[in-house]
C-alpha cells in the first residue's frame, strides 16, 4: 500500500454499533446522495463504493474474499463476524460493492432497514449514467496500464470491476435491464414492507425521515453525484498513486544505474589495481 496513508486493516475486528440502514438500490441511483443523508442524520458511517475504492483500500481484499465464494465457490461464504469485521463501524450501506450482497446482508442484519433506491429519472437515463461513468473507467486501458505498476491500484481497481461484473452477470450492456428488474424483485420478496421504503432522492427529506423515525435536518439536501464529480474524486488518488509510480521508477532507475556505475567503477580500480602491482614486480 501506499507510503504516507494510513489504513485501517479491519480482519478480526468486531462491530462496534448495530447496522441500521441498508441502502440496496443498484449503482448511480443516489446511492451516494443517500449515504450523505443518512450521515446527516445521525447513520456515521455510510460504507460505499468510495469507501473501498479511495477511502480504505484495504477493504478490497475482503470483498475478494467474500465474492470468490459467492460467484466462484472459492472459500467460504462470509459468516456474520467476517460482515462485522468488514462493516462493523458503519451503521449504513450503500452501493457496490454492498449491494451485490444484497441477500446475504439482509440475512445477516434482519434487524435493520431497507432502502430501494430507484434511479431518479427512468432507466434510460440512468443506463446512460453509467455509460458515462463507470463504464468508461471500465474500458479506460490507461488505468490498467497504471495499476500494473501500483498495488493498491490493482487491487481495488480489479475487485470492483470484477464485482461489477459478477453482479451484472458479466455484460452490463447486455443483461443491465434482466438483472435490474431482477434485484429490485429480490428485494422486496425478502424484506418486509414496513421494513421496506422505495424511495427516489428527488423526494428528498420528509418520505425519508418518516420511514427512519428521524426529524427533518435544518439543511438542505445533499446533490447528486454527478459525473464531473465523479470523476473528479478519482483525479485526486489518481494523480497521488501515478506519482508513487513515477517516484518509484526514477528511484529504481536511479538505483539500477548507481550499481551498474560501481561495478563499472570496481572493474576500473581492479585493472589499475592489477597494473601498479604488475608494475611493482617489473621493478623488483
Amino acid at each position: 500500500m501506499s507510503e504516507g496513508q494510513t489504513y485501517i486493516d479491519r480482519r478480526g475486528a468486531s462491530r462496534t454499533r448495530p447496522m441500521e440502514v441498508l441502502a440496496l438500490g443498484a449503482g448511480r441511483t443516489g446511492t451516494d446522495t443517500i449515504r450523505v443523508a443518512l450521515k446527516i442524520l445521525g447513520y456515521d458511517d455510510c460504507y460505499h463504493g468510495y469507501s473501498c475504492l479511495l477511502e480504505n483500500p484495504p477493504d478490497s481484499y475482503m470483498w475478494k474474499e467474500a465474492a470468490d465464494a459467492k460467484f466462484r465457490g472459492k472459500g467460504k461464504p462470509y459468516t456474520r463476524a467476517q460482515w462485522d469485521s468488514l462493516l462493523g463501524d458503519c451503521a449504513a450501506v450503500s452501493d457496490l460493492p454492498c449491494v451485490a450482497f444484497a441477500p446475504e446482508l439482509i440475512e445477516t442484519y434482519p434487524e435493520a432497514k431497507v432502502i430501494l433506491t430507484h434511479p431518479p429519472k427512468d432507466f434510460d437515463s440512468w443506463y446512460r449514467s453509467n455509460e458515462r461513468t463507470i463504464m468508461v473507467m471500465w474500458e479506460d486501458w490507461t488505468r490498467d496500464m497504471w495499476a500494473f505498476f501500483h498495488q493498491e491500484a490493482y487491487i481495488t481497481r480489479h475487485t470492483f470491476f470484477t464485482i461489477f461484473c459478477d453482479f451484472w452477470g458479466r455484460n452490463f450492456r447486455q443483461n443491465a435491464r434482466r438483472v435490474f428488474d431482477q434485484h429490485y424483485t429480490m428485494i422486496r420478496e425478502k424484506v418486509p414492507e414496513e421494513q421496506l421504503l422505495e424511495y427516489n432522492v428527488t423526494e428528498e427529506w420528509e418520505p425519508l425521515c418518516k420511514f427512519l423515525g428521524k426529524p427533518i435536518p435544518d439543511v438542505p439536501f445533499p446533490a447528486g453525484n454527478d459525473p464531473q464529480d465523479f470523476f473528479r474524486r478519482f483525479a485526486v488518488v489518481d494523480r497521488r498513486r501515478r506519482r508513487e509510480v513515477v517516484v518509484k521508477g526514477v528511484a529504481t532507475i536511479l538505483g539500477v544505474s548507481g550499481l551498474l556505475l560501481a561495478f563499472r567503477e570496481k572493474s576500473r580500480l581492479m585493472d589499475l589495481s592489477a597494473s601498479a602491482i604488475g608494475l611493482l614486480k617489473s621493478w623488483r
